[in-house]
């Protein structure tokens, strides 16, 4: 047997196979043998079907049998010179498969993804945008929480809150200018005619109400302001005893915040460095499997059950920036992912305990199962699943634990910008 490798991009491999005529015809003979053991065939006993007739009515059988172990020949020999075959091969004959004569055909598939130039820490750097927290981030975060609604006698804003009274039945409903838009804007005394398909969540309320709008008058307009802290205020807000305490607390939630944050800003800007720094190979096939499930995750998150018409949603430009980053993103992240999983190979790193149940309670909460019970009837597909993340988790942590990171640009973890 001879064969021929020839390298296309994206892992594809093109291998021309030729064997002799001595090799076709040993595997006739084989091939022969093996179903002359279990052959029927009139007038003879099962296993006694001579030769001459097996070859005669069971040609298809036998030219099976044979290509079969030639092509398991092939795969082997493949496997022995380290190319591992990735995707279902394509198979091209490329002469007639006859005893006695030399046969050879093409075999075109896609090998696995590699890493060519993996992850060197050495003096990385990397920047990224820090979020902030000071005393004026507790002050405005304590100001937003500590309020109190005071009424207004002029025009609604966004975000105040309007009592109406429905006109056909006298009664009084609370709403938030932040959901029902088309109050924005009146105040105490008019009346408005607000469309049912403009109540958001609390179209509940006038479930029962004729017609396709309800008329009410605006009762009452209140804006929220904000109160001075005292340590009576906090107690009846929170399990704080003081105002002091209730800083703390707040500064300690704001910290934490700040900190998942920051942690997420680095991750991502590791990756853009990473993905820059690595070179692989992978093939079209894995990146068009992740790149659909991809597009499947962001039709169903974006324009699936939304009360937004389609034409909108079509035209709308965040949207469509989101959309046009699905591909780029999908490479980004299997890049990413090969750079890591390459990196803990080459650093010989084995996920902890801590590692493993942090991944297995992430699958069992995504059953909604228990962790205990997820141990107990997890599939071995599964295991390997937790085992592969685990990994994969512990080598990034390895990672980031290496890098120096640089903040940039600092934004106040309040900032609405």
């Amino acid at each position: 047997m001879k064969t021929l490798v020839k390298q296309h991009p994206d892992c594809l491999r093109e291998v021309t196979v030729s064997f002799t005529a001595e090799e076709v015809d040993r595997e006739y003979g084989a091939a022969i043998g093996e179903i002359q053991k279990d052959a029927k065939f009139p007038g003879y006993r099962p296993g006694k079907v001579p030769q001459d007739i097996i070859e005669k009515n069971f040609a298809e059988d036998i030219g099976d049998h044979v290509f079969r172990h030639l092509l398991n020949q092939t795969v082997a020999r493949l496997h022995q010179d380290g190319v591992v075959i990735y995707s279902e091969p394509h198979i091209r004959p490329m002469s007639n498969l006859v005893k006695g004569k030399n046969f050879s055909f093409a075999l075109t598939f896609e090998t696995a993804p590699r890493v060519i130039k993996g992850v060197d820490l050495k003096g990385l750097a990397v920047d990224f945008e820090e979020y902030t927290v000071d005393d004026s981030t507790v002050d405005a975060s304590i100001e937003n929480n500590l309020t109190t609604l005071e009424s207004v006698g002029g025009k609604s804003e966004p975000g105040d809150t309007v009592t109406v009274k429905v006109s056909s039945t006298g009664e009084e409903k609370v709403l938030e200018t932040l959901y029902v838009k088309p109050l924005v804007g009146h105040k105490k005394g008019e009346k408005i005619n607000l469309p049912l398909a403009e109540l958001g969540n609390y179209i509940a309320d006038f479930i029962d109400s004729e017609g396709e709008s309800i008329d009410v008058e605006v009762a009452e307009v209140e804006r929220r302001k904000p109160q001075k802290p005292t340590d009576e205020l906090v107690q009846q807000v929170s399990g704080a005893k003081s105002v002091a305490e209730y800083r703390e607390n707040i500064r300690k939630s704001l910290d934490d915040a700040a900190k998942a944050m920051n942690d997420f800003a680095k991750r991502n800007a590791l990756i853009d460095v990473i993905v820059a720094q690595v070179e692989t190979e992978l093939p079209k096939s894995l990146f068009l499997h992740d790149a659909q499930h991809e597009a499947e995750r962001f039709l169903e998150n974006n324009y699936n059950l939304t009360d937004m018409p389609l034409v909108q949603l079509l035209d709308d430009a965040e949207l469509k920036k989101k959309h046009e980053d699905i591909l780029h993103k999908t490479w980004k992240d299997i890049v990413f992912y090969l750079a890591v999983r390459d990196y803990a190979d080459q650093n010989n790193i084995v996920p902890g305990k801590e590692a493993i149940d942090s991944v297995s309670a992430s699958m069992a909460k995504r059953k909604e199962i228990r962790l205990d019970e997820f141990k107990q009837k997890a599939t071995r597909e599964e295991w390997d699943q937790v085992q592969e993340r685990a990994k994969f988790e512990t080598a990034l942590e390895s990672i980031l634990s290496q890098v120096k990171f640089k903040s940039k640009v600092k934004k106040d973890l309040m900032s609405k910008k």
